[in-house]
């Protein structure tokens, strides 16, 4: 694999994280039936998508999210936080960002303090400045210092 390519990493990102995801009678029936899974964590995961990320940063909201979603996985919530608010402030330039987008609004609102399921946090993240108030809001317990809360100040909020 090539150590300079972003996008082979995000996918054996994403097969780890599927991989690790594996109930014990799907591993039992793969092994039976097909082949030995793969041995993986989410740890393994995040590993691969930290490459993608370090090869080209930002390059597209999904392997944010996909970082967000292990870290998550790990118990890491204030992680989770960071890279699911990174992902919403990179711009929708695909299907994939789209989906990505509403993806990450949805784990945002889960993982945030009072936010779980919450209909103003979805709505909110319509318009630009409704999607800042809602990271500001989700990151607050991150602290107010935070590198992503003065991304979020700094970055002009990108669009399609």
């Amino acid at each position: 694999m090539d150590p300079a390519d972003a996008a082979a990493h995000h996918v054996l990102g994403t097969l780890y994280y599927d991989a690790a995801g594996f109930s014990w009678w799907f591993r039992l029936f793969l092994q039976t039936w097909v082949r030995p899974p793969p041995e993986a964590t989410y740890a393994d995961a995040v590993r691969c998508f930290l490459r993608a990320e370090g090869v080209e940063p930002n390059r597209w909201k999904k392997n944010q999210l996909m970082l967000a979603r292990a870290a998550r996985r790990l118990g890491r919530i204030d992680e989770a936080r960071k890279w699911t608010a990174s992902a919403l402030l990179l711009g929708v330039r695909s299907p994939e960002d789209a989906k990505a987008h509403a993806d990450a609004v949805e784990m945002l609102a889960a993982i945030s303090p009072g936010g779980r399921g919450s209909k103003e946090w979805k709505d909110a993240c319509e318009g630009e400045q409704g999607a800042v108030e809602v990271l500001r809001r989700a990151l607050r317990p991150l602290g107010e210092g935070g590198s992503v809360v003065r991304a979020m100040e700094d970055r002009p909020v990108e669009s399609g």
